[in-house]
């Protein structure tokens, strides 16, 4: 089992992110971790036996705002159910590099944290600016320290920034890896179909086909440095992959903790309501809070097992999927794909049309039926 901790606090709010959060209060953070750790205890209780975590992964939101008790309380809440001691599962845990100083760091190595993501976006100052984030000076200092208490750090990275220069990216991206993070998890902007109105807004200006051409521009750099692409967003040094997000990849089972997170445990998907208030006030009447169900039926499970395969690197096995040779054929002249050792392995071209691709693929089989 895995577990991921959904923190919702941020000490401002990025115009560009879809995720659910809000803002940091102290009174508001005191009453979040009495109800998720209530959430978490009574997850792991376990009537048919406590549940063996080999992952975990707090999350946000920015879970850095939180202060020394209530972090100390969350990473208590699940300690006694890691599979190993605490330096033998991969910890994860969500860093704005703002909030990066050697104290909270020390401590969270300390309770076995023991890899860290700094959410970067960019090295490029006017990037900075127009996302709203801090001087790169800032996140360079934030890496910088990172990597003195964790062997294994993550940087994520935004591509499709309007109006930004090939050049500027390339000196942002190379000023980034001469810091050599073990990990590089790259995410294009992209005009938002649903959430707030004001993110919408925000970022109907990106264009796609510039987002494409940052995406791939950075998957060549990274793969040139030694970076192994092993899922459409991630890229790492040998070792240095991410178990928790194979665990998602993989379709294992993981609980998700706090408002708005998923999870996913035996063949059911679900999520918790996407509200702060709604989850304090059903985790102070009851051990869980409210839930929704993401009832899907065989069809969606087998399109989603096929789109979480085309994702990764291993890529698809050719025995799940029943569709002409010619559409594969196809797929491989417009350099979308490989085939190898039975398996379908998209290109990064073929990353970037990942939809496309698994519609032609689910086509291909409804047609057969």
């Amino acid at each position: 089992m895995s577990l991921y901790i959904h923190v919702p606090f941020c000490t401002r709010l990025c115009p560009y992110c879809t995720f659910y959060r809000e803002p940091h209060q102290t009174a508001l953070e005191q009453n979040y971790i009495e109800a998720v750790t209530r959430e978490i205890r009574s997850e792991l209780a376990g009537p048919n036996g406590r549940p063996v975590l080999r992952t975990v992964y707090i999350g946000g939101g920015s879970p850095s705002v939180l202060g020394r008790e209530s972090l100390e309380r969350l990473v208590e809440s699940y300690a006694s159910n890691l599979a190993g001691t605490s330096g033998e599962v991969e910890q994860t845990f969500e860093l704005n590099p703002e909030d990066v100083i050697w104290e909270r760091l020390k401590f969270l190595a300390e309770r076995g944290i023991n890899r860290a993501s700094l959410g970067v976006q960019s090295l490029e100052a006017g990037t900075q600016r127009w996302l709203c984030r801090c001087d790169p000076e800032v996140n360079l200092r934030a890496i910088e320290l990172t990597k003195k208490y964790f062997d294994n750090v993550n940087i994520d990275l935004l591509v499709g920034i309007p109006g930004r220069s090939a050049e500027k990216l390339a000196g942002s991206l190379d000023a980034l890896l001469s810091l050599e993070p073990e990990h590089v998890s790259v995410y294009c902007l992209e005009v938002a179909g649903d959430g707030l109105a004001a993110v919408r807004q925000f970022l109907s200006r990106v264009d796609p086909d510039h987002s494409a051409r940052e995406y791939l521009a950075v998957c060549e750099v990274l793969k040139g440095r030694g970076y192994r692409h092993y899922e459409v967003s991630n890229f790492a040094l040998p070792g240095c992959e991410s178990s928790h997000n194979r665990v998602y990849w993989s379709g294992g089972d993981y609980i998700g903790a706090g408002p708005g997170a998923n999870s996913f445990r035996r063949g059911r998907r679900y999520h918790n309501e996407t509200s702060l208030p709604a989850y304090l006030q059903g985790l102070s009447q009851n051990p869980v809070p409210p839930r929704i169900d993401d009832r899907q039926n065989s069809q969606q499970l087998e399109l989603e097992r096929m789109m979480l395969a085309l994702r990764t690197i291993e890529g698809l096995p050719l025995d799940w999927i029943q569709c002409e040779s010619d559409l594969l054929e196809g797929l491989v002249e417009e350099r979308l794909g490989n085939i190898s050792g039975g398996r379908l392995k998209l290109t990064d071209r073929g990353f970037l049309l990942l939809d496309e691709i698994l519609l032609r693929l689910s086509s291909a089989a409804g047609n057969r039926e």
